[in-house]
């Protein structure tokens, strides 16, 4: 899926899908043996150019856990794309996976696998990489309480936040 920069590779983005389980209520009419709702997501790859952390992420890592997820991407590739949303005409903000991008940047990629998530809004993207964040991240403080701020300035922020 992502590759490799080559000046003369100008292909089209290419689409995988992916089904995943979601709840019943979010899906109707298609269900999985065992009656779980599915629902196609479509793995895209994006220039990586294209793309652009969200300066309110709170997740910061290491530089020996950076270099590690580098050599992770380096010897296996791709294993989990990125998710992001559109902001504007070819532009896209990263909701998780950040550090994956900037693994790839590093690396020369031309592109990233992503799923993108064009019916969030700026506060849906938020919410849910707060969530991710807290469940997978090591937070800086600061750039967490701003976000935590923007969220609640908008009315936005749920308590079930405690259940991610």
């Amino acid at each position: 899926m992502a590759s490799k920069v080559d000046k003369s590779d100008k292909e089209e983005p290419k689409a995988q899908a992916v089904t995943t389980p979601l709840a019943a209520a979010s899906v109707s009419g298609t269900t999985s043996g065992d009656g779980e709702a599915l629902r196609k997501l479509v793995i895209v790859d994006i220039p990586i150019d294209q793309c652009e952390m969200d300066p309110l992420n709170p997740n910061k890592e290491t530089g020996e856990k950076f270099s590690t997820l580098v050599s992770m991407i380096a010897d296996a590739g791709f294993l989990q794309p990125i998710v992001v949303r559109p902001v504007a005409q070819d532009r896209y903000r990263i909701v998780m996976g950040a550090h994956r991008w900037m693994a790839a940047k590093k690396l020369g990629y031309a592109s990233v696998p992503a799923v993108v998530r064009a019916d969030w809004s700026e506060t849906d993207a938020r919410t849910w990489m707060v969530k991710d964040n807290i469940v997978k991240g090591e937070l800086d403080t600061e750039k967490f309480t701003a976000l935590t701020r923007v969220l609640m300035q908008e009315d936005q922020l749920d308590y079930d936040l405690q259940a991610a």
